[in-house]
């Protein structure tokens, strides 16, 4: 399904095509084997594109649930065919910038949607109190997100995460 619609709409890079599995599933499970979503989580992923991380997310774990956000129409509209034919309960898509979200989150997830180190703190702002933010990113970025508590893990040959929850002195 993303292939075909990549090549129309442009989903992933296409020379990403024939490494979706290495490139964007494998990488969008990782917080999972990390253990970093909770049990029946509320979760939102910012900047959803071709739907990573969070369609991997919400396949592998079934009792979360998943907002898609995108304001890409036509990202939108194949967000909303893959959960109408993969059958995906408790998963919602929105057509519209993350600004235009007025809902708080558990966890947002978030690959490719701006510089971490200045949408960070609207990401922040779109979690509860005891929420999290999970960045995928370079493994170039600093993990210095002034504000927040930070756990960083390495993704092999692709980059790494960025885990932030509120710390003391955060304030939205």
């Amino acid at each position: 399904m993303i292939r075909n619609w990549t090549y129309r709409h442009n989903l992933v890079s296409r020379r990403d095509v024939d490494n979706l599995w290495k490139k964007h599933f494998i990488p969008s499970l990782k917080p999972l084997e990390l253990g970093l979503i909770e049990e029946s989580a509320m979760c939102i992923d910012a900047g959803s594109g071709a739907g990573f991380p969070g369609l991997p997310i919400k396949i592998f774990r079934p009792d979360i649930i998943m907002h898609l956000c995108d304001s890409n129409r036509k990202k939108a509209l194949f967000l909303k065919q893959v959960v109408s034919e993969l059958g995906l309960q408790n998963t919602e898509i929105f057509n519209c910038r993350l600004e235009k979200v007025d809902s708080k989150y558990d966890l947002l997830v978030s690959r490719a949607m701006g510089k971490p180190k200045e949408t960070y703190r609207d990401f922040m702002s779109h979690v509860n109190d005891g929420g999290k933010v999970i960045i995928w990113t370079a493994k170039s970025i600093s993990d210095d997100f002034p504000g927040c508590k930070v756990k960083s893990y390495d993704i092999e040959a692709s980059g790494k995460l960025i885990c932030l929850s509120r710390g003391e002195v955060f304030s939205s």
